[in-house]
């Protein structure tokens, strides 16, 4: 078991720094072991190993290790990018986190997709307005941004999150805030987020239907959803609507009744509340008799699903996407109460996650859960 878990972690650290290592072709006896040998050899043994343990009741012990693995992998992620200060090139999307600052080189060009960013440098020009920006000014959506000669300062993240479009060579000063922006790509990795269009869209409040659709993932039901072909009474969810047959089958499942006979309200806000209701469900736990509604804030740290503070985090101001996406990943580590297995590994069973995708999407998490 422990030779187990130390090959997984290896495997998991060379995965999450997208590295390769160059070595002779090597075996289970050298002091380093090379990549071949982990593709070809390890790899394998450790999907037939995961396999045959999915199989079985899992005790306290195991759980424990894995979910100290896991925290593991993301700290030495964190670790790796909080201390990387040299130049990185990029043509996309940053996801970055609160407090992180973003100098970008002369030439280098970007763009806020989401998020707020408060200019805290006198070098930065407004190519779509052609005026130059003021330190102090927050950027603007949609706006195209052009860097000069910076000698000191940058871009700080004020908000949750920010998405921005970089092109060309900047330095990340990252912070050590909760990183959802990894989570959300890890729980993408693993099939079980999307964004809306063109991002995450983290900043945005979660609504009714987004939690709808999340719990069905994560119940593993998502593909049932989709090929279903009934319908359901909720005047407000047409059938042109993306979401009417997820909305239909929970309806038809008696996963939710609308907010009234014909309404669901989809666009409307989900509470912190609400959405722990449905992660309760989803890792089976009875309602009624092992938690309320009323309750379930104080239900989840009783039952050990989320800590106290998890909960009051989540729980304080808007729930935005974002947090929707912290209790959706770290949900996976709870317990499944048929099974006695994690809800990621019922997922694996169920062929609704593959065991590379949550390998590889727990390996793309930066940071620790809140303590």
């Amino acid at each position: 078991m422990k030779k187990f878990w130390i090959m997984l972690l290896v495997l998991c650290l060379l995965v999450s720094l997208g590295g390769s290592v160059s070595s002779a072709p090597g075996d289970e006896s050298d002091p380093v072991v090379s990549l071949s040998y982990l593709e070809s050899v390890l790899q394998p043994q450790l999907e037939t190993e995961f396999s045959d343990l999915t199989n079985k009741a899992l005790n306290n012990t195991y759980r424990e290790s894995f979910q100290t693995l896991c925290q593991t992998i993301g700290s030495y992620n964190q670790t790796n990018q909080i201390g990387n200060s040299s130049n990185q090139s990029g043509n996309g999307i940053l996801l970055l986190k609160q407090d992180d600052m973003l100098t970008p080189l002369a030439g280098t060009k970007i763009m806020v997709q989401s998020g707020t960013i408060l200019v805290n440098t006198d070098c930065l020009i407004d190519v779509t307005n052609g005026q130059p920006v003021r330190q102090g000014d927050t950027l603007k959506k949609g706006i195209l941004y052009m860097s000069g000669d910076l000698t000191s300062g940058g871009l700080n993240v004020t908000s949750t999150t920010a998405e921005v479009y970089v092109s060309g060579v900047y330095q990340l000063m990252a912070s050590s805030q909760i990183d959802y922006g990894s989570l959300a790509t890890a729980l993408d990795t693993m099939g079980l987020f999307q964004g809306t269009g063109t991002s995450y869209d983290l900043e945005s409040s979660a609504t009714r239907v987004q939690g709808l659709v999340m719990f069905l993932r994560i119940l593993g039901e998502e593909e049932q959803a989709l090929a279903y072909t009934g319908s359901h009474p909720f005047t407000d969810i047409p059938k042109s609507h993306w979401a009417y047959s997820y909305v239909a089958y929970a309806y038809h499942k008696g996963y939710t009744t609308g907010t009234s006979a014909s309404q669901f309200t989809p666009n409307a806000s989900i509470t912190a509340q609400q959405y722990l209701t449905f992660l309760l469900r989803a890792l089976g736990y009875q309602e009624g008799a092992q938690f309320t509604y009323a309750s379930v804030l104080q239900d989840c740290a009783t039952l050990g699903v989320f800590s106290a503070s998890e909960v009051n985090r989540m729980n304080g101001g808007s729930f935005l996407r974002a947090k929707m996406v912290y209790l959706s990943y770290y949900g996976l580590f709870g317990v499944d109460q048929a099974s006695q297995k994690l809800l990621m590994q019922k997922l694996v069973d169920s062929g609704a996650v593959s065991q590379a995708n949550l390998y590889t999407g727990i390996c793309k998490v930066c940071g620790s859960r809140i303590a």
